[in-house]
């Protein structure tokens, strides 16, 4: 199974988005990130970046590749990092794992 609970033979279809409901404010060094709930998740870095790729469907493997390309950065240096991160905004209902079309 894939983070998202897709079955893992669907994996290589698989794309991220933003989940539809987040409400989302950047500011200088941060990203604020909200569920209906009303909670507030304040995280810090570059990811304003990784969340204006994510406003369209995209594969790890393709992000991964943007995000290298935009840092001017090594792939194996930004890959760990990446898969981290998009594994705590899937796990937090920020990001969603979905079948490409």
């Amino acid at each position: 199974m894939t983070r998202a609970g897709l079955p893992a033979a669907c994996l290589n279809r698989a794309v991220l988005e933003r989940a539809p409901d987040v409400l989302w404010r950047v500011i200088p060094g941060c990203l604020l990130l909200a569920k209906a709930d009303g909670a507030v998740t304040e995280i810090h870095g570059p990811v304003r970046e990784v969340w204006e790729l994510l406003a369209q469907p995209v594969d790890e493997r393709r992000l991964v590749d943007l995000v290298a390309e935009r840092f001017a950065a090594d792939r194996a240096t930004v890959e760990p990092e990446l898969r981290a991160l998009l594994a705590e905004l899937v796990q937090r209902g920020f990001v969603r794992e979905v079948l490409a079309q």
